[in-house]
């Protein structure tokens, strides 16, 4: 994405403007980022400054985390309903070796 009114840039190249424009969501900080999107309208005011891309070690500890069963996974499993989200659910279980009824 690279045009005048779109960048993306990495953290130690925004300016003081974007700087301050910068916010982060709950519970990440800028070393979850590898880079951030700039955009700019066409009179060259700032629009918005916004994380685009994360970090591999972000990367990593997401992977860690989907690979457990949590409440959702087990209230799906105990569902009497078998629609997609519990063959989903079940499939997770049987990858982690957990035994379903």
């Amino acid at each position: 994405m690279k045009n005048k009114y779109n960048m993306v840039k990495t953290y130690s190249q925004l300016n003081k403007l974007e700087l301050n424009a910068l916010t982060f969501s709950f519970g990440t900080t800028k070393n979850d980022y590898n880079n951030y999107q700039v955009r700019y309208n066409k009179q060259g005011n700032l629009l918005g400054v916004s994380s685009y891309e994360f970090s591999q070690s972000k990367i990593d500890k997401i992977a860690k985390t989907q690979e457990k069963l949590d409440i959702i996974d087990y209230c799906n499993l105990k569902s009497k309903v078998h629609n997609k989200a519990y063959y989903q659910a079940r499939h997770k279980a049987q990858r982690l070796g957990i035994k379903t009824i």
